[in-house]
């Protein structure tokens, strides 16, 4: 079922008009029932994860939530039955009072006033709303039990922060065997306020809690339609968790039927907003129709992602999520239910959950063409991807790294200075061959080739190198050979080999 928009116009004095804030607007906290087990309890509210409920005891004979109804639903005594076949929307949570109570579950982390009076308000700050739909439906042997713990509840507020005691600065339940219902605010309650509902029929509350002067005000609303207000000091709320479908204490008047679209935001509602959530649930109409967005990165290191972020979406709003790389990475590709997609997208939420990973690799390309890809660079390396000589040392960072083993970021200034002073033609010597003479024996066939070296210190006095030294060998190597020679002179380092000198 698709979620109701809501936009209409507000007549301000008479002339100036503005569009009201959609329902949706600071809702943190949703419960729709329609998963089973620990996964009904997850928060559905569109934004960021988070405000998860946890079961007060473990669900047991179908309890819990995602409950479909059963007309011959097995109650706390094995022989008795109750009826729980009319569902509001979709599934609900089953909540079962008998000896051993289950399916009511607590939400630690709806607060308000958080650590210490006069801080920082909790979660919830001062003005919120709490609201539910409830259906009672009581085991036949419940009348069993003392006329206290009859009582049904379907909220109440948990720990209060400053004594750690417990209270109940917000509830909404019974006030005994029957089926009154109070409202409470900072321990205080009006009997004005008290609705008689029969048992056996879907009911809605609406506690709009709001701030005047140094009082919250609470505003009841039962069924869509306004029934009071109460008043306690703000001084005095002071909560750190709401409990639905039992009182503060968890395990004593627990409701004993359906509960169904839990929800909470963190604003007071207006009536017009109460009716309009009643009428969803009249229409059998999810209050927020959302799916989950689960997005990660394979290796953080390699790259992350921006846009979109994991929590909750409307059906039918904007998902845009573009993968960014890290340095020396580039986008491979989403994975799982994005698979396909390029780096940057933008697509529609639907119906079911979205799960995806975005994947990157080494950048191979290599932008200053120095024999070193941007991933070796960057990576590995620490060179620069756009500076084919990161360290200014005349030496390429592809060359230091394949063939001088040298460092790239550190300049080899010793290195190369040795070289421009020693090895460039205005300061080398020469080696020169002399003319090579070529003979051939008649009788035999064989060819005599002869040939000298001689050498020069400075390039212009030549000498004769003897061949005859002790420290001359002449070793064949694959088609050619392997020649040492005595340097014409000790006070020369580098040597140019020329062409054939008379």
């Amino acid at each position: 079922m698709k979620p109701l928009s809501r936009l209409f116009l507000l007549q301000l004095s008479g002339t100036a008009a503005a569009l009201a804030a959609p329902i949706h607007t600071d809702l943190v906290a949703y419960y729709n029932f329609e998963q089973t087990g620990t996964n009904g309890l997850v928060n559905k509210a569109p934004g960021p994860l988070g405000f998860n409920g946890a079961y007060v005891t473990t669900p047991a004979n179908g309890a819990g939530a995602g409950f479909s109804g059963n007309a011959a639903f097995p109650g706390a005594v094995a022989t008795a039955t109750t009826n729980r076949s009319t569902l509001l929307v979709g599934n609900a949570l089953n909540v079962v009072k008998g000896s051993t109570p289950t399916g009511q579950f607590a939400v630690s982390t709806l607060t308000s006033r958080g650590p210490g009076l006069n801080s920082d308000f909790g979660t919830l700050g001062t003005r919120f709303t709490i609201s539910s739909w409830f259906y009672l439906a009581p085991d036949a042997d419940n009348t069993a039990l003392a006329a206290d713990a009859q009582r049904q509840f379907v909220f109440e507020s948990n720990l209060d922060g400053t004594t750690s005691t417990t209270v109940f600065d917000v509830s909404f339940g019974t006030t005994a065997a029957n089926t009154i219902y109070a409202s409470y605010v900072g321990g205080s309650t009006s009997v004005a306020n008290n609705a008689t509902l029969a048992a056996g029929g879907w009911h809605h509350v609406v506690h709009s809690f709001d701030v005047s002067g140094a009082n919250t005000v609470v505003t009841v609303y039962i069924d869509g339609t306004l029934k009071g207000t109460g008043s306690a000091a703000t001084s005095t709320v002071d909560f750190r968790g709401i409990n639905f479908g039992t009182n503060r204490g968890g395990t004593s008047r627990v409701f004993d039927g359906l509960i169904d679209e839990v929800a909470v935001w963190k604003r007071a509602l207006s009536a017009s907003e109460v009716t309009e959530i009643y009428n969803l649930g009249i229409a059998n109409t999810p209050l927020a129709a959302t799916i989950p967005l689960t997005i990660s990165s394979a290796n953080a290191a390699q790259g992350t992602y921006t846009g979109s972020t994991n929590g909750n979406y409307l059906t039918g709003s904007t998902i845009s999520l573009t993968a960014v790389p890290a340095s020396g990475y580039v986008f491979a590709a989403w994975t799982g239910d994005f698979a396909g997609q390029p780096a940057s997208f933008t697509t529609t939420a639907g119906s079911t959950a979205l799960t995806a990973t975005a994947t990157f690799g080494p950048d191979t390309a290599d932008s200053d063409n120095d024999g070193l890809t941007n991933y070796q660079e960057i990576v590995v390396n620490l060179t620069s991807p756009n500076n084919p000589d990161t360290d200014g040392d005349q030496i390429p960072d592809g060359v230091e790294v394949n063939t001088t083993g040298t460092s790239p970021i550190q300049p080899d200034t010793s290195l190369i200075s040795f070289v421009q002073q020693n090895l460039n033609p205005a300061t080398a010597g020469a080696i020169a061959f002399s003319p090579v003479t070529l003979v051939r024996n008649p009788t035999s066939g064989e060819i005599q080739l002869s040939f000298n070296f001689v050498g020069s210190a400075d390039q212009t006095t030549w000498s004769t190198i003897p061949l005859n030294d002790p420290s001359v060998s002449i070793t064949p190597s694959g088609t050619g050979w392997d020649l040492v020679l005595p340097a014409p002179s000790n006070t020369v380092n580098s040597y140019i080999l020329k062409g054939r000198k008379p």
